[in-house]
This record gives C-alpha cells, structure tokens and sequence, in this order.
C-alpha cells in the first residue's frame, strides 16, 4: 500500500488531532510535524502564556509567519511527513505541496470534557478556553491568510464525531486504503 507522502491533521482546538497525528505517524512509519509545539516554544521562551502570546501574535503576525515557512519547508523537504497543525491543510493548499488532508470534528462537549481532563480544570473553565482560543484563532487565520478557519472544504476526509483516537485511526486507516487500490 502506497500512502500519500504528506498527511496533514488539522481540527478545532481539543479535537484530538495531536494525538491522532501522532498515532498514524507511529502505524505508518512517518515522521511526527507539530506547529503547536514551536507556537508553544516561542510562547515559554518570551515568558507568556498561550493566551498572552497569543494576543501578541494579532499585534506582531511575524511569529505565525515565521513557524508556518518552517513547516511549509519542512514538508517541501521530507518524505513521509503526518503534519499535524491548525490550519495544516490550507498551508499546504496555500503553499501548492501534495497533500492528503484530514479534518478531525468532534463537538464542541466532547472537546471540553478532554480538555478539562488533560488539564484538570473545570469543564466550564475549559469550554472558555476552547471558545477563547476559536476566537483568536479565526482571527488570526482570517488577517494572516484570508483564511476562514471554520471552511473544511480543502479537506480530503472529515472524521469523528465521538469516538476514542484508535477508532478514528481505523476510519482513516480505511479512507486511505481505498486511495490506494
């Protein structure tokens, strides 16, 4: 079976799509590529919170910019790559690289209780959080890249829904499956 060289896995904030990119990597060999891991970085190294930095990121784009030309490089680069991002599949599509694209939707309940048990807080605390960080990222997208980030139509396959990680890598195991027979 002959996979496509990039697979990208975007989704809303908390859907799962870090742990099921990291899953596929692992079952398909890839290599891992996560966005969030170098916004995450830079946001500790200038001593601000996701949110602060964040904010910054609307003032200053220079960030966002910088991390999506050394993703977008990367997966121009390497071979097979699981790029795993919040707007992964539009930089590809933006950027011209061959890509399949998956969208991972979970409801928005869903999302809230995993947050809250990641981070062990409220689940109201969490679902703030998730519509705190929607907001900023919506606008980030939109004044970036005249990207509506709520626009799934780049997508390849949209998967979810309610089920556990190892169901949904089966659905997407079997969606890739048929692109190569």
């Amino acid at each position: 079976m002959t996979l496509p060289n990039i697979i990208t896995v975007s989704g809303l904030p908390a859907c799962g799509k870090s742990t099921i990119a990291r899953l596929l990597a692992k079952k398909y060999g890839y290599r891992y590529l996560h966005a969030g891991y170098f916004f995450r970085a830079i946001a500790k190294e200038k001593k601000m919170t996701l949110e602060e930095f964040e904010i910054l990121c609307l003032r200053e784009p220079k960030y966002d910019i910088e991390i999506d030309k050394k993703m977008v490089r990367f997966v121009k680069t390497h071979k097979k790559v699981i790029y795993d991002g919040h707007i992964s599949g539009w930089m590809c599509r933006l950027n011209k690289v061959a890509s399949y694209k998956l969208w991972i939707k979970v409801p928005k309940y869903v999302r809230a209780k995993r947050y809250s048990g990641r981070e062990k807080i409220a689940r109201s605390k969490a679902l703030s959080f998730i519509n705190h960080r929607e907001k900023f990222l919506k606008k980030r997208y939109k004044k970036l890249y005249n990207i509506d980030y709520y626009d799934q139509s780049v997508y390849d396959l949209i998967v979810g829904g309610k089920p556990l990680p190892p169901v949904i890598i089966k659905n997407i195991g079997q969606a890739l499956k048929t692109l190569t027979n």
